[in-house]
């Protein structure tokens, strides 16, 4: 018998559609909002570098670099709300470690975005060789995630190394081991977290 043309969906093809709607939901949405965090992050991350590399520019304009130079120097330059050296377990670290404390010697600047900028105070650039350089944690979510591995949902910081010739690259996409007055890291020891990347 053939279909009345005017009739309607009948409940159980309705039921049948949202159910399947639901299914798709439950796999598309989480990682549609997974990307757009990332994408956010990845901003904050190169907005940073972006920051310490004019800060290196201007420096010089005002002094002349020398090996002694430490990251401390920069943060004249530096665009932040406030300074840091008393929060315990503030911000995370590199992928594969854990949380990073506020101190006068590894200060933390809190940045107008909710990020943290923190650098190695102690330390100076130990030479003026290519591979000589200071480096930087730039938490973009500015709180510690309370786990170890970073993925894009809970922010692991990225360390970014500013090279005494004046550029500025990732850990993970360093090329060469990089030193300062205190220890080196090899080329990629200091891996990027997932969410970041270099490309668009």
């Amino acid at each position: 018998m053939p279909r009345n043309a005017n009739a309607g969906f009948t409940l159980v093809e309705l039921l049948i559609a949202m159910s399947i709607m639901g299914a798709v939901s439950a796999f598309a949405v989480p990682k549609v909002i997974g990307a757009q965090q990332a994408i956010k992050l990845n901003s904050v991350g190169k907005e940073s570098a972006s920051m310490v590399s004019a800060a290196y520019m201007k420096y010089i304009l005002d002094y002349n670099m020398g090996s002694g130079v430490t990251a401390g120097a920069f943060t004249p330059y530096m665009n932040y709300a406030s300074i840091d050296t008393t929060s315990t377990s503030a911000l995370d670290d590199s992928p594969a470690y854990g949380a990073r404390d506020c101190t006068a010697s590894n200060p933390c600047l809190r940045m107008h975005n909710g990020a943290i900028i923190q650098y190695e105070g102690s330390y100076n650039f130990g030479g003026t060789g290519s591979g000589q350089a200071l480096f930087f944690f730039v938490d973009p979510d500015g709180s510690y995630s309370g786990t170890t591995w970073g993925t894009a949902g809970n922010g692991k910081a990225l360390r970014i190394a500013l090279k005494y010739s004046g550029r500025v690259t990732s850990m993970g996409a360093s090329e060469v081991a990089l030193c300062n007055s205190s220890y080196c890291l090899g080329a990629g020891s200091g891996w990027d977290p997932s969410w970041f990347s270099w490309s668009p």
